[in-house]
């Protein structure tokens, strides 16, 4: 996607400005190259929103981009390696040691060598540029934050709050009339909600699944969210997951089948399967013969676009689920359009407004998509542009819906269309934690923000996400952990991510797609399941060296990540910026990790890991590094102070964890410190309190010997300049102090008037 370029070009001018002269003197003889390329870059930035018009119509102009892009990439590989030298010589105060034992002339010279072949390539492109015709444009690349007050602490409501629901009342009487009825022969009943996508269909069984009538009628009320691959097991794992059972290694299904039978056996449950493809009746009578055991009056309600689906299930009955009327699709507008401001009093926008609202059809997410983004806008010229310009190629059918919603897209602007495409990463109905995306984001160098404070960045990715969400890209889901919250997308809204994201991101959903992962793709995920050193062919390797982001999202509970596959990755994926292992079974971490020097975010969840090499903090620009490691892991790197540009550091559920090497307080730039569930800890390092930019800290320990000799205050003091802690702090002192006062953080907590409770 073009938009690449943009960010591609401001991080390239971005990298070039905060390159001190006397920092890129130290490595010289380029402080005139990187001159010469700076100027380059931002006479072809000058052109970049023409020829992204452009390129739609023209293959000339594609070819132009393409290749662009490749130099571009080259180049900011290239800085980020500079940045790294720089900040290396700086820790170790030393000219000439980078990663390897290199001379520092060599090493100078390779640097040269590269620029002066980037330079030669975009020399070039400058004679096509004009070749092509395409013309300067101005336009602001790094725009103001938006104002926007952020409320960390969680905010928690129902999924489906009273009155948020328009219309659907019928209906929800009809669902909620079949779930009582008692007057069935078999024990367990299927129920299909069947309607084109965008109609409503999950909000209304919702709504059905929260009534009290429902509640009381059910001894167990489980939820699963079923999706696009109906794989009995899995399915199986995550109703008795819904129901309570905790989420095992279940090798067998016959494991699983007899967990399922023990918690449904005999009782009288309602289960809600959410978003059901499955048109293979064998699959169906599989998962019902785990099923049936269930009492007298157990219901099945599942939700799909398609009849099939529904008599497949053998569904007793099929409620069609149809369009809004036309007064509720203009409450629905009305309410997404203009909130609650003065904009309902102008007859004029009301007048325009029921006529968009008659083009778009009565479809819920429809009208949501463009009343969201209507909000947005606030004269009547611009609403008339929209409906004259925008909407006059809709023609009534089936796939309007998705006309509307390419709409919505079309109108986001440059830096949110990245943004939105990164989320095509994820699976369908995942729940993405917002700080995680956010973080990604950051990682990644796709938010401009307006300086290089990191505090700033955060803050406009967050406005970024939040704009997202206010132009209903995002739904807010129920689930909530600690200061985490969590969000979904409609699977129509991910069927467009997916869509406009082009060949620059890729999902791998199957080990057969490993083989035609396009050649191009610079950000890939993996969403099928690992197991063993079969995983991926070698094409995979030689086709991809250059991925910038490698995310393993699968969350079967048996993954297993060979040594060889993930050293095969680390040494083959050299120019990673974002490394994500979630949920696999990992003996243990090459020490070339520690090679990856580009790479700034590094999440690694694995109970089978105990050790991390202490080569990791040879990573100077990891800003990210999440750890949910085994249980029985006591240490952390020991020289973890050289992650000199960490920002955010999360350690959780690591129970055996009883120290923070020394050394932590070095880390200026640290803004998140989570040690949640890191129960074992037995005291804080010294200097907690310099870590001034600390807007996140879970925990505070008071050591034994701190307690017992009468400085806990003087620890306790530590907090004191830690102004911008915005989160619930647990303060746990590890033995009696000598005097009750000091367990009283009284200045503590008039200093930090930001943080929204203690724990003591």
């Amino acid at each position: 996607m073009a938009e690449i370029l943009f960010n591609l070009a401001a991080e390239i001018l971005k990298s070039l400005g905060s390159l001190g002269t006397e920092e890129v003197e130290s490595i010289y003889g380029l402080l005139d190259e990187l001159k010469n390329l700076s100027a380059t870059v931002s006479s072809i930035q000058a052109v970049l929103i023409d020829a992204e018009e452009q390129q739609g119509s023209s293959y000339l102009v594609r070819d132009w981009i393409k290749r662009l892009k490749k130099v571009f990439f080259e180049a900011v590989d290239l800085l980020d390696h500079v940045a790294t030298e720089v900040k290396h010589r700086k820790l170790f105060n030393k000219v000439g040691i980078f990663f390897s034992k290199s001379n520092p002339i060599i090493c100078n010279c390779k640097i040269s060598h590269r620029l002066n072949s980037i330079r030669r390539d975009l020399d070039l492109i400058p004679k096509d540029k004009a070749s092509l015709n395409l013309v300067e444009r101005s336009e602001p690349f790094l725009r103001e934050p938006y104002s926007v007050q952020f409320n960390l602490d969680r905010e928690t409501y129902s999924f489906v709050p009273e009155g948020e629901v328009i219309g659907r009342n019928d209906d929800k009487k009809k669902i909620v009339d079949f779930l009582l009825d008692s007057k069935v022969e078999e024990n367990v009943v299927v129920i299909s909600i069947v309607g084109l996508g965008g109609l409503g269909k999950t909000t209304l069984v919702q709504c059905a699944f929260n009534d009290e009538m429902v509640k009381e009628n059910f001894e167990k009320t489980l939820w699963v969210c079923v999706s696009d691959v109906f794989e009995v097991k899995r399915i199986a794992e995550k109703i008795t997951e819904s129901g309570g059972g905790k989420k095992d290694n279940y090798v067998q299904q016959d494991a699983v089948q007899n967990e399922l039978r023990k918690m449904l056996d005999g009782k009288k449950y309602l289960l809600v399967l959410d978003h059901v493809w499955n048109k293979d009746p064998l699959k169906w009578s599989r998962m019902k013969n785990m099923l049936i055991g269930g009492g007298k009056g157990s219901k099945i309600l599942l939700t799909t676009r398609s009849d099939v689906v529904a008599e497949v299930s053998g569904s007793a009955h099929q409620h069609k689920l149809g369009d809004l009327s036309e007064e509720e699709a203009w409450i629905l507008f009305e309410k997404m359009a203009f909130g609650w401001n003065k904009e309902r009093e102008n007859s004029s926008l009301v007048e325009i407004g029921k006529e968009i609202v008659r083009k778009c059809g009565v479809v819920p997410l429809a009208i949501t998509s463009v009343g969201s983004l209507l909000h947005l806008k606030r004269t009547e010229d611009e609403w008339i542009y929209f409906k004259f310009k925008d909407l006059s190629s809709i023609t009534r059918g089936g796939n309007d819906v998705m006309v509307i919603l390419r709409l919505s897209y079309n109108h986001l602007p440059r830096h949110l269309k990245i943004c939105f495409a990164y989320c095509s990463l994820y699976p369908k109905d995942f729940k993405i934690g917002r700080f995680d995306l956010i973080t990604m984001w950051i990682a990644q160098g796709i938010i401009q923000a307006t300086t290089s404070n990191t505090d700033n960045v955060e803050y406009v990715a967050n406005s970024y996400f939040t704009d997202l969400l206010r132009r209903s890209f995002f739904q807010e889901t129920e689930e909530h952990e600690s200061f985490m919250q969590f969000y979904k997308m409609h699977d129509l809204i991910h069927d467009l991510a997916k869509e406009v994201a082009d060949r620059d991101f890729f999902s791998i959903t199957k080990t057969e797609d490993t083989e035609v992962v396009p050649e191009q793709t610079l950000y890939a995920s993996c969403l099928f399941k690992i197991d063993g050193s079969s995983a991926f062919p070698n094409s995979f390797y030689r086709k991809h060296m250059k991925l910038r982001a490698f995310i393993f999202l699968n969350q079967s509970p048996i993954n297993v990540l060979s040594n060889s596959t993930l050293a095969r990755m680390i040494s083959s994926f050299s120019r990673l910026r974002l490394l994500h292992l979630g949920h696999l079974k990992i003996e243990f971490l090459s020490k070339s990790l520690g090679g990856l020097k580009h790479l700034s975010y590094l999440c690694i969840f694995s109970w089978s890991i105990s050790t991390l090499p202490n080569s990791i903090t040879k990573l100077h620009n990891l800003q990210v590094l999440n750890l949910m490691i085994a249980k029985n892991s006591k240490n952390l790197p020991r020289d973890i102070w050289r992650l000199v540009s960490l920002r955010c550091f999360v350690c959780r559920r690591c129970h055996s964890l009883t120290h923070i090497p020394r050394g932590l307080w070095q880390l200026k730039s640290l803004m998140h410190l989570d040690l949640d569930g890191c129960s074992s800890l037995e005291d804080m390092p010294p200097g907690i309190g310099q870590l001034t930019s600390l807007q996140t800290l879970t925990s505070f320990i008071i050591g034994k010997e701190s307690c017992t000799s009468g400085q806990a205050s003087d620890k306790l003091n530590e907090l004191k300049g830690l102004v911008d802690i915005r989160n619930s702090l647990s303060i746990k002192f590890m033995g009696r102090v000598r005097a009750i006062v000091e367990r009283t953080p009284t200045g503590v907590v008039k200093r930090c008037s930001a943080i929204g409770s203690f724990a003591s």
